[in-house]
């Protein structure tokens, strides 16, 4: 995939994210009237954190080299299907105090963020040193 269609491809991800947000929200923008609240929650806000998750993917892609990419991809392909699941196996709501599936979206959201940063400017370090470190010579 070329830088072009990664580029291409995040845009069409926010453009989504924001779209499902906004569908999902629609009584609070003014689209749906508050009497009709259970038609306007189909969407639920977790097609919001995934299609943010899927923009990340392509984000990363655009902005690193192959090789912090591919290092990152073994990661994001084991946790993110394991957080889909964990996450939905939460309540979609509960009363006060409680950890419904809004907030585990959002602390298993922080924890992909905390550990792809780190991923990546791991590798990106690990890259520059490698580059940087002169060739010795057999002799």
């Amino acid at each position: 995939m070329t830088r072009k269609q990664s580029f291409i491809y995040l845009i069409i991800s926010i453009a989504a994210a924001v779209g499902v947000f906004l569908y999902a929200m629609m009584d609070y923008v003014g689209i749906c009237p508050p009497i009709n609240r259970d038609y306007c929650d189909i969407v639920d806000i977790t097609i919001f954190f995934t299609l943010l998750i899927i923009a990340s993917v392509f984000l990363v892609k655009l902005i690193t080299r192959p090789e912090v990419f591919t290092a990152w991809k073994k990661f994001a392909i084991i946790y993110i299907p394991i957080a889909i699941v964990l996450i939905m196996a939460f309540p979609k709501s509960c009363g006060f105090m409680c950890f419904d599936r809004e907030l585990a979206s959002i602390w298993f959201g922080a924890i992909y963020v905390i550990v792809s940063l780190i991923i990546i400017i791991r590798k990106t370090i690990k890259l520059r040193k490698e580059k940087t470190e002169p060739i010795q010579k057999k002799s």
